[in-house]
């Protein structure tokens, strides 16, 4: 009965710990819950925070540098005034920044557009930024101008007026007033007035020049000078030309950069080297002249004059192109010694110069021999060694007179004259005898001067000496043949003569010479 009893209490004791538990755990429970829905509460009520507004105030808006703005920025907030954090003021390249309302002076000393903005910025990161307000920094009024040479002789002038109304320009030259002009405002930026001074315009000339620019207190002066230049030749090609040739060239590109001194004539050419021979022709024409063998760069100077009678140089410059071909030019000087030949201009001076010649030389000295064998074709031969001569070749160079008839001839003046005598063959091997060419025109038979060498007469024509009516004459050209260093000739030209009336049948159409049949 007392065990029963004890089992019972036991039991009921184990009945209340477990409510007391029940009971602790639905009071956790509550708090928790009670809490969350504090936590709610407290979010749901919290203030909202509004973006800020600034208001900026600038003044004046423009005036003369130095000027001295008032800036003043201020904000609202409806979260209260202690919800702004930075007020900022941006003005160019300037910066102000403060945790408070700004009110200060800046001092603009710069012309120009100034852009000014506000900006407040709360706690949470929210701004309020205010339309840009300009202000307007005026320079100081002044007046401006620039003088610079322009095509050597023309003055380029600008002028620039700012806040000035107008200007007075006046122009001296050499302390004599030459130009006066009003020059008003027209441009808010950039030049007012621009003006190139010419010689065909307004008679600028060589010297020296003032521009005065004045309006009311302001006053500027500029000079120029325009130097005195010498003749001279504007920038040009060179002057090429093949190989023992010549050209003649017209220089249309003299002058002088003060134009009151031109026109410009050349009144000497000379060649710089021994590669040409130069001839100063009328109206500014210059003949240059490409000596035999010689290639590669050459230079001439011309020397030049003026109208006032001012004196220039000018080198010129070209290149003669070495030419793979036998080159035969007709017109041609052959040496140095028969330069003047190349300086003649009518056909008269040369065949009275070829007479001249012709009197002087030897070769008609030498008569008929049979054996050794001496007649026209060793006199033909002679002739020419002696006139137009044979660089470099080989052969009996003494005076002889049984060697010379022995070697059909001697070098011994060898190009003594320089003069182009080239060999004629009548009917072929009927006679052989001389000629030059005298006219312009190698492919006509009257240009040609025939010779007649046994007796230096010149000019024959068909019927007279050894030349009939009626046969056919070939012109050769003899030169040195560089494999051997002999002479060697090829036949250039054939006119048939048909009673007394020259025609030409045959010109060499061999394409590895270079023959010039004009002058």
């Amino acid at each position: 009965m007392i065990v029963l009893k004890k089992l019972m209490e036991m039991t009921e004791r184990a009945k209340k710990r477990k409510n007391s538990i029940q009971l602790l755990l639905t009071g956790l429970k509550s708090a928790v819950f009670i809490w969350f829905i504090l936590m709610l509460t407290k979010t749901s009520c919290r203030e909202e925070n509004y973006p800020p507004v600034a208001n900026l105030e600038v003044s004046p808006l423009s005036g003369e540098v130095p000027l001295e703005v008032r800036m003043k920025l201020t904000g609202f907030d409806e979260n209260g005034p202690k919800d702004i954090r930075w007020y900022e003021i941006n003005y160019n390249s300037g910066r102000i920044k403060k945790s408070s309302p700004i009110d200060t002076l800046v001092k603009l000393e710069y012309s120009g557009i100034v852009n000014v903005t506000g900006k407040v910025t709360d706690y949470g990161n929210k701004t309020g930024e205010t339309e840009k307000i300009q202000v307007e920094v005026l320079g100081k009024p002044f007046i401006e101008h620039f003088v610079s040479l322009v095509n050597d002789a023309e003055i380029k002038y600008e002028a620039t007026l700012y806040r000035v109304p107008e200007a007075d320009l006046t122009i001296e030259k050499d302390g004599n007033q030459i130009f006066s002009k009003k020059i008003n405002d027209t441009s808010p930026q950039g030049n007012d007035y621009e003006k190139i001074f010419t010689y065909s315009g307004e008679g600028i000339t060589k010297g020296n020049y003032k521009f005065k620019l004045k309006a009311g207190e302001l006053e500027k002066e500029v000079t120029a000078t325009i130097p005195e230049y010498a003749p001279g030749i504007k920038p040009m090609n060179p002057i090429n030309f093949s190989e023992f040739m010549d050209t003649v060239f017209t220089f249309t590109n003299l002058y002088d950069k003060n134009p009151e001194d031109n026109p410009v004539i050349i009144y000497n050419v000379l060649p710089l080297d021994s590669k040409t021979t130069t001839l100063l022709l009328a109206d500014n024409k210059v003949k240059i002249l490409g000596q035999k063998e010689c290639t590669g760069a050459y230079s001439i100077k011309l020397f030049l004059r003026n109208i006032k009678g001012d004196l220039g140089e000018a080198v010129v410059n070209g290149n003669i192109i070495d030419d793979p071909k036998i080159v035969i030019n007709p017109f041609r000087a052959t040496n140095l010694n028969g330069k003047i030949w190349d300086s003649f201009q009518t056909r008269q001076e040369r065949d009275n110069y070829l007479q001249q010649k012709l009197n002087e030389d030897w070769t008609n000295t030498i008569g008929y021999n049979p054996n050794p064998r001496w007649d026209c074709s060793e006199s033909s031969r002679q002739l020419k060694i002696n006139f137009h001569g044979f660089p470099g070749v080989k052969g009996y160079y003494g005076d002889d007179l049984d060697s010379i008839y022995f070697y059909h001839g001697t070098f011994k003046d060898n190009g003594k004259y320089g003069l182009p005598v080239y060999s004629v063959m009548v009917n072929f091997d009927d006679h052989e005898m001389n000629a030059i060419l005298t006219g312009n025109n190698a492919e006509l038979f009257e240009d040609w001067n025939f010779i007649e060498p046994q007796f230096d007469q010149i000019n024959i024509q068909p019927g007279q000496a050894y030349m009939p009516r009626n046969c056919t004459l070939e012109i050769w050209y003899t030169f040195v043949n560089k494999s051997d260093s002999l002479l060697d000739a090829i036949p250039i030209l054939i006119f048939q003569i048909t009673d007394g009336t020259p025609t030409l049948i045959w010109k060499n159409p061999y394409d590895g010479i270079n023959f010039k049949t004009q002058r």
